[in-house]
């Protein structure tokens, strides 16, 4: 094999490489940030939740 197809085979293959790192970390990016508006949205609804049970509870205490 010639040395000019050894390197550009080897180019080839870094740049491949580079893609697929790129692809990969934005990934890693767009499930942490899932994960984040996921982790929000509970911390919302545990609030929600604790505002009606202490709602409730006052409610139940005055009447």
């Amino acid at each position: 094999m010639k040395k000019s197809t050894i390197w550009i085979l080897g180019v080839a293959m870094g740049l491949s490489f580079l893609g697929l790192l790129y692809m990969q970390v934005g990934y890693i990016e767009e499930t942490v940030k899932m994960r984040n508006e996921q982790f929000d949205e509970s911390v919302k609804r545990s609030l929600y939740q604790v505002s009606r049970n202490v709602e409730y509870d006052e409610t139940k205490r005055w009447l």
